[in-house]
């Protein structure tokens, strides 16, 4: 009987390393998980401010090139001339305005002329462009 009492005590002790490292084997399992799912969500993080890092440096080198353009001397030239009305010495400044029956003028060509003070309606308009 001294013989199977000793595999019976060799056989417990063989299950409670087994259970033991089965807990180990489950701790390192959830250590390593919770590692992966952090590494996972920071290569997220980094792609997306790698794409906010590449987009503003897009904006930066346009926000340069726009810069550049508006130091020659030509656009500053370009913009005294609209924005502040600057001249040149010898050079004078004429204003044409046109006339607001003139632009009128100019969409009813081909519709037969109405009174002076009548306004032609755009149906009348096709109308006339298309059977006359």
């Amino acid at each position: 009987m001294p013989p199977r009492t000793i595999s019976l005590f060799r056989y417990l002790k063989l299950k409670r390393v087994l259970a033991l490292n089965a807990l180990l084997f489950a701790f390192v399992g959830w250590g390593v998980s919770g590692e992966y799912a952090r590494g996972r969500s920071l290569e997220v993080e980094i792609s997306r401010l790698q794409r906010a890092a590449d987009d503003l440096q897009a904006k930066n080198t346009e926000i340069g090139a726009l810069s550049e353009r508006f130091l020659r001397p030509d656009m500053i030239e370009r913009e005294a001339r609209l924005k502040l009305g600057l001249q040149r010495p010898g050079e004078s400044v004429i204003i044409v305005k046109e006339s607001p029956t003139a632009s009128v003028a100019s969409f009813s060509t081909g519709v037969a002329s109405a009174p002076a003070g009548e306004r032609v309606s755009n149906m009348r308009k096709w109308w006339a462009y298309f059977l006359h």
